[in-house]
């Protein structure tokens, strides 16, 4: 889970380990790149508007190094995403804020059920 903001990416990862998941919450996209290069992940979920790495440019980083790992993008503009542009730009869900668990649940569910 990247987001720079502190209190999103802990509302993110207290929602998510509610349900059962393991997550590692990192403050921006350098820090989820590394961990990705030393850890396996099942999914990457990231904010959009960061300092430094960007969620375009950490989904980018995430399919060069492992194709198979499905991208969230979480971002405050996704009502003006173009969500075919955000498939081609890497991008296998994307989700609104604000938003509810059950947007998070709904587009996890989705992600993690489509083939890889």
């Amino acid at each position: 889970m990247v987001d720079d903001e502190a209190e999103v990416r802990q509302a993110l990862v207290d929602m998510l380990r509610v349900d059962g998941h393991v997550v590692l919450p990192c403050p921006d996209g350098a820090t989820a790149l590394r961990s990705l290069d030393t850890e396996p992940f099942d999914l990457v979920l990231t904010d959009l508007a960061m300092p430094g790495l960007g969620g375009w440019e950490v989904a980018s980083a995430v399919k060069q190094r492992h194709p198979g790992v499905p991208v969230g993008l979480i971002t405050g503009w996704g009502d003006t995403i173009d969500p075919v542009d955000a498939a081609r730009r890497g991008i296998d869900i994307l989700i609104s804020k604000p938003f509810q668990i059950r947007d998070i649940r709904e587009g996890l569910q989705r992600i993690l059920a489509s083939p890889r």
